[in-house]
Protein backbone atom coordinates (compact mmCIF):
# COMPACT_ATOMS: atom_id res chain seq x y z
CA UNK A 1 0.00 0.00 0.00
CA UNK A 2 1.60 3.13 -0.85
CA UNK A 3 1.73 5.77 1.75
CA UNK A 4 0.21 9.52 1.04
CA UNK A 5 2.37 12.87 2.24
CA UNK A 6 -0.34 12.62 4.63
CA UNK A 7 0.05 10.03 6.16
CA UNK A 8 3.48 10.51 6.66
CA UNK A 9 2.92 13.73 8.34
CA UNK A 10 0.38 11.87 10.80
CA UNK A 11 3.54 9.04 11.26
CA UNK A 12 5.63 12.28 12.17
CA UNK A 13 3.42 14.02 14.52
CA UNK A 14 2.99 10.74 16.79
CA UNK A 15 6.37 10.29 17.07
CA UNK A 16 7.62 13.59 18.68
CA UNK A 17 11.01 12.10 18.91
CA UNK A 18 11.33 12.07 15.36
CA UNK A 19 10.68 16.23 15.76
CA UNK A 20 13.18 16.49 18.33
CA UNK A 21 16.14 14.52 16.62
CA UNK A 22 15.05 16.91 13.41
CA UNK A 23 15.40 20.05 15.53
CA UNK A 24 18.40 18.73 17.73
CA UNK A 25 20.22 18.38 13.98
CA UNK A 26 18.80 21.45 12.64
CA UNK A 27 20.36 23.35 15.44
CA UNK A 28 23.66 21.86 15.71
CA UNK A 29 23.58 23.21 11.74
CA UNK A 30 22.69 26.47 13.17
CA UNK A 31 25.96 26.53 15.29
CA UNK A 32 28.03 25.04 13.03
CA UNK A 33 27.54 27.56 10.64
CA UNK A 34 27.92 30.63 13.36
CA UNK A 35 31.93 29.86 13.34
CA UNK A 36 32.20 29.28 9.62
CA UNK A 37 33.30 31.77 7.55
CA UNK A 38 31.41 30.80 4.54
CA UNK A 39 29.99 33.56 2.11
CA UNK A 40 26.23 31.88 2.68
CA UNK A 41 27.10 30.68 6.57
CA UNK A 42 24.68 33.65 8.32
CA UNK A 43 22.14 32.72 6.19
CA UNK A 44 22.42 29.09 6.36
CA UNK A 45 22.48 29.95 10.41
CA UNK A 46 19.58 32.18 10.48
CA UNK A 47 17.73 29.54 8.41
CA UNK A 48 18.36 26.13 10.60
CA UNK A 49 17.64 28.35 13.68
CA UNK A 50 14.53 29.35 12.23
CA UNK A 51 13.83 25.75 11.35
CA UNK A 52 14.90 24.28 14.77
CA UNK A 53 12.72 26.84 16.87
CA UNK A 54 9.72 26.04 15.58
CA UNK A 55 10.20 22.01 15.45
CA UNK A 56 11.20 23.00 19.08
CA UNK A 57 8.29 24.69 20.14
CA UNK A 58 6.11 22.15 18.21
CA UNK A 59 8.10 19.55 20.20
CA UNK A 60 7.22 21.71 23.49
CA UNK A 61 7.12 25.18 24.50
CA UNK A 62 9.48 25.16 26.96
CA UNK A 63 12.16 23.58 25.17
CA UNK A 64 11.54 26.70 22.55
CA UNK A 65 12.20 29.08 24.95
CA UNK A 66 14.79 27.74 26.69
CA UNK A 67 16.71 27.82 22.77
CA UNK A 68 15.65 31.67 22.64
CA UNK A 69 16.76 32.38 26.28
CA UNK A 70 20.18 30.02 25.28
CA UNK A 71 20.82 31.97 21.96
CA UNK A 72 19.87 35.61 23.08
CA UNK A 73 22.33 35.07 26.27
CA UNK A 74 24.70 33.67 23.70
CA UNK A 75 24.64 36.87 21.86
CA UNK A 76 25.06 39.22 25.02
CA UNK A 77 27.91 37.68 26.68
CA UNK A 78 29.79 37.84 23.06
CA UNK A 79 29.01 41.19 22.97
CA UNK A 80 30.21 41.57 26.51
CA UNK A 81 33.32 39.57 25.53
CA UNK A 82 34.29 41.95 22.73
CA UNK A 83 34.87 44.43 25.85
CA UNK A 84 36.38 42.16 28.21
CA UNK A 85 38.91 40.62 25.44
CA UNK A 86 40.09 44.31 25.63
CA UNK A 87 43.00 44.78 28.14
CA UNK A 88 42.34 47.60 29.01
CA UNK A 89 38.42 47.02 29.23
CA UNK A 90 38.72 43.47 31.26
CA UNK A 91 38.26 45.31 35.00
CA UNK A 92 36.23 47.61 34.45
CA UNK A 93 33.35 44.87 32.74
CA UNK A 94 35.09 42.34 34.80
CA UNK A 95 32.01 42.92 37.44
CA UNK A 96 29.09 43.18 34.65
CA UNK A 97 30.46 39.69 33.37
CA UNK A 98 29.65 38.02 36.39
CA UNK A 99 26.57 39.89 37.45
CA UNK A 100 25.54 38.65 33.82
CA UNK A 101 26.35 34.88 34.92
CA UNK A 102 24.61 35.12 38.08
CA UNK A 103 21.07 36.62 36.09
CA UNK A 104 21.48 34.17 33.49
CA UNK A 105 21.90 31.21 36.23
CA UNK A 106 18.80 32.97 37.97
CA UNK A 107 16.78 32.50 35.01
CA UNK A 108 17.58 28.99 34.04
CA UNK A 109 17.48 28.02 37.31
CA UNK A 110 14.01 29.63 38.47
CA UNK A 111 12.31 28.43 35.14
CA UNK A 112 14.62 25.80 33.55
CA UNK A 113 15.75 23.82 36.34
CA UNK A 114 15.96 20.40 34.35
CA UNK A 115 17.79 21.74 31.47
CA UNK A 116 20.72 23.50 33.31
CA UNK A 117 23.14 20.90 33.37
CA UNK A 118 22.11 20.95 29.19
CA UNK A 119 22.78 24.62 29.54
CA UNK A 120 26.16 24.33 30.67
CA UNK A 121 27.10 21.73 28.25
CA UNK A 122 26.25 23.85 25.08
CA UNK A 123 27.98 27.03 26.65
CA UNK A 124 30.90 25.30 27.22
CA UNK A 125 31.17 23.72 23.59
CA UNK A 126 30.03 27.48 22.00
CA UNK A 127 33.03 28.60 24.24
CA UNK A 128 35.86 25.53 22.90
CA UNK A 129 34.47 26.04 19.29
CA UNK A 130 34.65 29.99 19.68
CA UNK A 131 38.25 29.54 21.47
CA UNK A 132 39.42 27.49 18.54
CA UNK A 133 38.45 30.09 16.02
CA UNK A 134 39.77 32.55 18.33
CA UNK A 135 43.26 30.56 17.87
CA UNK A 136 43.28 29.92 13.92
CA UNK A 137 42.92 34.07 13.44
CA UNK A 138 46.02 34.68 16.17
CA UNK A 139 48.21 32.09 14.61
CA UNK A 140 47.21 34.03 11.32
CA UNK A 141 47.91 37.48 12.83
CA UNK A 142 51.35 36.25 14.01
CA UNK A 143 52.51 35.42 11.36
CA UNK A 144 51.51 38.82 9.45
CA UNK A 145 52.58 40.89 12.62
CA UNK A 146 56.26 39.36 14.19
CA UNK A 147 56.74 42.99 16.44
CA UNK A 148 56.86 41.50 19.70
CA UNK A 149 54.32 43.94 20.98
CA UNK A 150 52.07 43.02 18.77
CA UNK A 151 52.44 39.05 19.66
CA UNK A 152 52.05 40.01 23.06
CA UNK A 153 48.97 41.41 22.97
CA UNK A 154 47.78 38.84 20.86
CA UNK A 155 48.65 36.05 23.69
CA UNK A 156 46.94 38.16 26.42
CA UNK A 157 43.89 38.41 24.38
CA UNK A 158 43.25 34.66 24.48
CA UNK A 159 44.46 34.78 28.67
CA UNK A 160 41.42 37.30 28.74
CA UNK A 161 39.04 35.47 26.79
CA UNK A 162 39.88 32.69 29.55
CA UNK A 163 39.56 34.20 32.07
CA UNK A 164 36.22 35.68 30.56
CA UNK A 165 34.99 32.17 30.27
CA UNK A 166 35.69 31.28 33.60
CA UNK A 167 33.85 34.23 35.56
CA UNK A 168 31.17 33.68 33.23
CA UNK A 169 31.01 29.76 34.06
CA UNK A 170 31.78 30.00 37.77
CA UNK A 171 28.49 31.79 39.01
CA UNK A 172 27.07 29.31 36.53
CA UNK A 173 27.93 26.61 38.66
CA UNK A 174 27.53 28.29 42.07
CA UNK A 175 24.22 28.77 41.57
CA UNK A 176 24.00 25.80 40.21
CA UNK A 177 25.32 23.78 43.15
CA UNK A 178 23.61 26.26 45.87
CA UNK A 179 19.88 25.10 44.87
Amino acid sequence: MMETPFDLGVFVFKNMEFILILSIIFYLIHVWQLFSRGEWSPSISWLSFLVSLVLFFIYDWKLGVFIILTDLSWLALMKIFSFTTYHKYFFKIFLILILFGLLIGFLINKFFYDLYFYYLIIVFAMFLFNFKKQLQDISLMKQVYKDKESIKSFNDTIIFYLLSCFSFLIPLLVLFLIY
